[in-house]
C-alpha cells in the first residue's frame, strides 16, 4: 500500500513540474511577441555600447536573429537608429519586430553581400601588417575599396615611409585618408 502512495506521490510530482515547465514556457513566448512590439531602449536614449539598456536591445534582436562575427556590426546603436528611423520614413513602427523584419530582408540583399564582403576585407586589412615588399598582392584590397592607380602609388609611398612600418594596413588606410583630410 505505501509502495502504491509513493507511485501516486511521484506522479503527481512529475505531471505538476510538467505543468509548470508547460505555464512558464507559454508565458515566456507571450512575453517574447509582447517584446517585439516594444520600441527599443536606444530609440528613446542616447545609449553607449556599454549600456545595460543598449543590452538589453541587443539581446532582444539576438533572441529572434542570429548574428554571426560580421553581423554583429549590425548591432551598433547608430546603426540601428538609422534603420528604425529610415522604416519609421516610410510609415513602419519604431519597434523590435520591424528591425527584426528588416534585417531578415536586407541579408536577402546585394548590399548585404557587399557590406558582409567590406567588413571581411577590413578585418583582413586589421590582420596584415604593412609591407611594401608585399604591395603587389596586398594593392587587391585597395583596389576593392575603390582605389585608382594614382592611390595607390600614393598609398605606397605612405605605407613605405619607415614610420609606418609597425601599423596594419587598416591603421595606414585610416592614417592614409587623415592625411588626404587635412590637405
Amino acid at each position: 500500500m505505501k509502495s502504491v502512495k509513493k507511485c501516486d506521490l511521484s506522479v503527481f510530482v512529475l505531471i505538476f513540474f510538467c505543468c509548470l515547465s508547460f505555464t512558464l514556457s507559454a508565458q515566456e513566448s507571450r512575453s517574447g511577441a509582447r517584446k517585439l512590439s516594444d520600441r527599443p531602449y536606444f530609440l528613446e536614449h542616447e545609449l553607449k555600447s556599454k549600456d545595460s539598456l543598449f543590452a538589453v536591445d541587443t539581446l532582444t534582436l539576438k533572441t529572434y536573429i542570429t548574428f554571426d562575427s560580421l553581423d554583429v556590426e549590425l548591432l551598433k546603436a547608430p546603426v540601428l537608429r538609422e534603420i528604425l528611423l529610415g522604416e519609421a520614413r516610410i510609415g513602419r513602427p519604431a519597434t523590435y519586430q520591424t528591425m527584426v523584419t528588416y534585417i531578415a530582408y536586407y541579408r536577402q540583399t546585394v548590399a548585404y553581400r557587399e557590406f558582409r564582403e567590406n567588413l571581411s576585407l577590413f578585418k583582413r586589412m586589421e590582420s596584415l601588417k604593412v609591407n611594401p615588399l608585399n604591395w603587389e598582392m596586398d594593392k587587391v584590397l585597395f583596389n576593392r575599396l575603390g582605389f585608382t592607380e594614382s592611390d595607390l602609388e600614393d598609398f605606397k609611398s605612405y605605407i613605405s615611409s619607415p614610420e609606418h612600418a609597425d601599423m596594419n594596413y587598416k591603421q595606414a588606410y585610416i592614417g592614409y585618408m587623415n592625411e588626404i583630410m587635412a590637405l
